[in-house]
């Protein structure tokens, strides 16, 4: 499900302007959510696979290897705490979302790379929001489809 979301998150920037106001993916995190969080250490150590790929593969820093283990962390974190349903989920994401925008916009002011423009961050916010909760609910939908026909 990772790599599926790695690839589609690919390919969905490149056929969509980034600069969109209602899609800006972060379809990885999201597929963070909804995989199997019993082994934590393998999860922790795909997060930070996934997120040096993600930092070669679509960016030329390395922001990602230490952000997604982290959001990895809370996430298991935080189900420990809250119930794994899947409207906690939509909750844990909205959440995920405005940590990861907030962490990378602090980045890059401090690396002198952007603006220190709150727009900014809010306009990335709300975009990201749009679109990935639409490929959950499309997820979510797909996995109970796959689970009742197979129970």
């Amino acid at each position: 499900m990772i790599i599926f979301s790695f690839i589609l998150e690919g390919i969905f920037t490149n056929l969509i302007s980034t600069r969109t106001m209602f899609f800006n993916p972060l379809f990885v995190l999201t597929s963070f959510l909804l995989v199997n969080l019993n082994d934590k250490k393998k999860y922790l150590v795909t997060c930070f696979i996934i997120g040096l790929l993600y930092d070669v593969v679509y960016l030329n820093i390395i922001l990602n290897t230490f952000i997604f283990p982290l959001i990895g962390f809370l996430i298991l974190y935080l189900f420990k705490i809250i119930n794994n349903n899947n409207i906690n989920k939509f909750l844990v994401l909205l959440l995920i979302i405005i940590l990861y925008r907030v962490i990378t916009y602090l980045i890059l002011i401090l690396s002198f790379k952007f603006d220190n423009n709150i727009i900014i961050l809010l306009n990335s916010i709300t975009s990201s929001f749009f679109i990935n909760y639409i490929y959950m609910f499309i997820i979510v939908i797909f996995k109970f489809h796959i689970r009742k026909k197979y129970s």
